[in-house]
This record gives structure tokens, C-alpha cells and sequence, in this order.
């Protein structure tokens, strides 16, 4: 997809257009089912016309923040979330940072306010939440530990370990963002995109 489409279309695009663009661009990955889940961050004006969207399609949306100007919405496909909370590695990690493992809702109130306490300026920000990205394990505790650092590739997060199936994986990605985006720049509407057709 040529760069200066995509930036022309920005340019002349009204808001709607533009949102279409931006939620291809965040959450293709997920839309396109090769991501368990992904983050969006939207003016509040808008978020009710992508929320209506949202309900309309199989995906499940949680607001991890809201302020006065912006909301953060987690976008997933729920079964898929539940079956890789389950997993025993994820469960040991997340009880680490005090998650209750109860269920798949349980824990995402628990990250909410863990997203809620880092805006509050109350703790750090919740690097967890690249699990709910379903960044690799092994990656997501080296970034911890290396506070960010000493890392071997960056791309959709920053990898420590098996670069090759990081490329993989970052290659999927950009074909599902690539595929979404000429869906958009051929007309399909919001919904359109969330439901797949």
C-alpha cells in the first residue's frame, strides 16, 4: 500500500473516513483474526458511533480508560481471549502483578484498573497488557526486566527472543493491515469492517 495514498486519503478524508483508516491501521491484525486482541485510542465525540459498530460484529470491547477527550478501548475476540488466559504460563505471570484468576472478565476489570492507576499517576504503566496483545511471554517478562532495553528487534513490540518468528508474526500483521486498508479505500463502511463483509 503506497504511503502517499494512505496520506492523501488523511488529507481529504472526512472524520469518518478517517476513523476507518485509523482502526484499520490499530486493529487490523484483530479484524482480520490473526491477533487474539488490540488497543485504540479515540476522540470521546466518536467513540459511541465505534462502539455501535462494534456491537454489530463478533468482536468484544472493553474501555480500559476514559477521560474528558479520549478513550482507550481494548478490541477482542472472546473466545479466543479465554482460551489463552487460561494457559497455565499467562496465569503464573499475571498473578505475579496480583491478578485474581477467576475469569476472563474478572481480569479485564483488573487490568482496567490497573490502566486507570497508571493515568492517575498512581503506578507504572501495566506492561501486562502486552499479554492482552498476545505478545509473546518470553518477551513481554524481558521487557521488565530490561526496562525496555537490550532488546533484539522492535517492530509491534520489542522482541528478545525468536526473532525469526517475531518476523513471522510482524509479517502477518502488516498483510492484515494491508488487506483492511484497501478494503477501506474501496468504499467499505465501519461496520462493514467489523463484521467482515
Amino acid at each position: 500500500m503506497p504511503t502517499q495514498e494512505i496520506l492523501n486519503y488523511f488529507s481529504v478524508g472526512n472524520e469518518i473516513e478517517k476513523l476507518r483508516l485509523q482502526i484499520a491501521i490499530s486493529c487490523a491484525p484483530v479484524i482480520k483474526k490473526v491477533k487474539v486482541g488490540g488497543i485504540i485510542i479515540l476522540p470521546i465525540k466518536i467513540v459511541r458511533m465505534v462502539w455501535n459498530s462494534l456491537l454489530k460484529s463478533e468482536f468484544s470491547v472493553r474501555i480500559l480508560y476514559q477521560s474528558s477527550q479520549k478513550v482507550i478501548l481494548y478490541i477482542y475476540q472472546k473466545e479466543w481471549l479465554d482460551s489463552y488466559l487460561r494457559k497455565q504460563n499467562i496465569q503464573e505471570f499475571l498473578k505475579a502483578y496480583e491478578y485474581i484468576i477467576s475469569d476472563t472478565e474478572e481480569i479485564l476489570l483488573f487490568l482496567k484498573k490497573r490502566v486507570k492507576m497508571f493515568y492517575q499517576q498512581k503506578e507504572e504503566f501495566p506492561h501486562e497488557i502486552g499479554i492482552f496483545l498476545q505478545y509473546p511471554l518470553e518477551d513481554v517478562t524481558s521487557f521488565v526486566e530490561n526496562r525496555g532495553k537490550n532488546f533484539l528487534l522492535s517492530g509491534y513490540w520489542k522482541v528478545y527472543h525468536n526473532i525469526e518468528k517475531a518476523k513471522e508474526i510482524f509479517t502477518s500483521y502488516d498483510k492484515a493491515k494491508e488487506e483492511l486498508i484497501k478494503e477501506i479505500l474501496n468504499g467499505k463502511t465501519l461496520t462493514q469492517v467489523l463484521i467482515g463483509k
